[in-house]
């Protein structure tokens, strides 16, 4: 259920088209007493007429046709204000979910499936964008006009009016426990289209895997299972409109014919004119046409509950610390992890993991798979906090850091590269937003990439492609390393950045890693031993500990973990530890 703190949530995204929302609300009260004062009007040219007074009568119809082209330009006014409050609101609730799914901490991001998430920022709000442009603003129409109606009925006749009312509690009642139902029924549909969205994503991210081991049926099975389930939710959902909508038609003619009958019968006594009997039916459609329009309208206020509830859980996230100091890297030691224990979840990864990284070392992270090598590097970043013991980087604890200034100094490059949409130079580019081109080419061929990106046809504006799939893996990770190599930080952080490639793109990777890192503070994740052998240090990661610390020479001389690893995984060009000697 929708909560008061879920709504207040909700203001604070959307207070900034306040303007747009108050000349829609003005507007729809404008035209209830205009749709008011053009049917007492009405009345009375009917009356005039039935008695043979024209005189007035042509007075009457001009000002009747004054009022109507003022309605219309009103309503014209009112939706074109609501079509502005939805259009600013959906933008800005939009803007505010990026910005905070871009600040939420990386462990409540890898709880939900990135296709829930798109789920959200689509699906749920266009639910929104949908009810706050065509059904907000009945909001207040619909019971602005009931209280006329009902006051201009009681002015004519009450009996009148009591009949022809009498079905409208009922019909709530029956509507409220409808509603309900449909509440529960929305929220399920929602969760639904997320994992559907969520299978979609899957399935087009593995395409090339699901080809080359001939899962087609299987997806496909699966993904249909999904969107059965959906289509069931979906289904419930309908049905409960179908009730809605047919006890709201019934609902909906029988005032009619009652006021009709019984009107009858007051113009034939005399009581009221035909005029007014008249108006009366016309300002029934306000009482009556709730009964229609509130039940769908009560359905459409539970699912885009379900929409405000699944994007408030989002909002309401806590988002990762802000705040802290912005030091300069000055200390000889960039980097001390003490006493430091992480997990996730029930797992736990390292206990009581301690070393440190002075200035200028090249340090690599190696062990087995799982040891929580990767997790390291993203600890040092920050993307995650230890559970205890203390991190401190360039000679200030980590808690003490504004983590946009701490990421400052630190560039990365990760195992599975991420390119964004554009041209290359774009991408390079981000490393140092504003750079030259001249800048950009620098880094490039630094990084063993102008060649290959001067054969292009494009060069340097060549669009690399979602996800860059236009370029090799090897392309990709140089490209990477350019826009690393661009940022010039203090610390490099490399995730095993040539685990993926063939022995080509490797070397040619490897040779622009070498220059890169040469007189820079590195730590390097290595799954290839072979391509970490001139690491000052390297720490090798097993049972959540450093159990080995040392040169290349060293390590295989104590004939430890390392010297394991290193044979039984060899890298082609790569020495042999029987070769190397104790």
């Amino acid at each position: 259920m929708t909560t008061k703190r879920d709504l207040r949530l909700f203001w604070r995204q959307i207070h900034s088209q306040a303007g747009w929302l108050a000349a829609a609300i003005l507007g729809a009260i404008t035209s209830s007493l205009l749709t008011l004062i053009i049917f007492d009007q009405l009345r009375q040219i009917v009356d005039l007429i039935l008695a043979g007074d024209r005189t007035v009568f042509s007075s009457s119809a001009r000002i009747l046709i004054v009022l109507v082209g003022v309605a219309v330009v009103v309503e014209y006014v009112l939706h074109y204000c609501s079509g502005r409050f939805a259009e600013g609101s959906t933008a800005t609730i939009r803007n505010h979910l990026i910005e905070k799914i871009q600040g939420l901490p990386m462990e409540i991001l890898d709880g939900h499936h990135s296709g829930d998430i798109m789920s959200r920022l689509t699906n749920d709000i266009n639910l929104v964008r949908d009810f706050l442009a065509n059904s907000f603003t009945r909001l207040f129409t619909i019971p602005l006009m009931a209280i006329f109606a009902l006051a201009y009925m009681l002015w004519v006749s009450l009996p009148l009016t009591l009949l022809t009312v009498l079905l409208i509690p009922i019909m709530g009642l029956i509507s409220g426990k409808i509603s309900a139902a449909m509440a529960k029924n929305s929220r399920e549909l929602q969760q639904q289209l997320g994992k559907v969205n969520a299978a979609a994503r899957d399935s087009l991210r593995g395409t090339l895997v699901t080809k080359a081991f001939n899962l087609e049926n299987r997806q496909r099975a699966s993904f249909a299972a999904k969107v059965e389930a959906s289509v069931k939710s979906s289904l419930k959902l309908a049905k409960g409109r179908s009730i809605l909508s047919g006890l709201a038609t019934i609902f909906n003619i029988s005032p009619f014919i009652i006021c009709l009958f019984y009107g009858g019968i007051l113009v034939g006594r005399g009581e009221i004119s035909a005029g007014q009997l008249i108006a009366c039916v016309n300002f029934l459609n306000y009482l009556a046409n709730p009964m229609q329009q509130v039940p769908r309208l009560l359905g459409e206020i539970q699912i885009t509950r379900a929409g405000l509830r699944r994007l408030g859980e989002i909002l309401k996230t806590e988002s990762e610390r802000s705040g802290g100091g912005a030091f300069a890297p000055r200390e000889e030691v960039l980097l001390e992890v003490k006493g430091v224990s992480f997990g996730y979840g029930e797992k736990e990864v390292f206990k009581d993991l301690s070393f440190e990284v002075r200035r200028g070392e090249q340090v690599a992270l190696v062990g087995p798979s799982g040891g929580g090598k990767s997790s390291i590097l993203k600890l040092i970043s920050g993307f995650y906090q230890p559970r205890q013991g203390e991190i401190k980087m360039f000679g200030h604890s980590q808690a003490e850091w504004d983590l946009n200034a701490l990421r400052g100094h630190i560039a990365m490059v990760t195992q599975d590269t991420y390119l964004y949409p554009g041209t290359i130079a774009d991408n390079i580019g981000w490393g140092k937003p504003g750079s030259s081109l001249e800048e950009i080419t620098e880094a490039a061929k630094l990084a063993n990439a102008h060649d290959f990106i001067t054969a292009l046809p494009q060069g340097y504006q060549s669009q690399v492609g979602e996800l860059g799939t236009r370029l090799s893996g090897g392309q990709r990770q140089r490209i990477a390393i350019a826009r690393a190599l661009l940022k010039d930080a203090d610390l490099l952080l490399l995730d095993e950045p040539t685990s993926a490639l063939d022995s080509e793109a490797e070397l040619l990777v490897q040779q622009a890693l070498d220059s890169f890192m040469a007189g820079k503070t590195s730590i390097i994740v290595a799954h290839r031993l072979s391509t970490i052998k001139n690491a000052q240090r390297i720490l090798v990661i097993d049972q959540g500990r450093v159990a080995e610390a040392g040169s290349h020479q060293e390590l295989l001389a104590k004939k430890g973990v390392y010297y394991q690893l290193y044979n039984t995984a060899p890298a082609p060009g790569q020495i042999q530890a029987q070769e190397v000697g104790a």
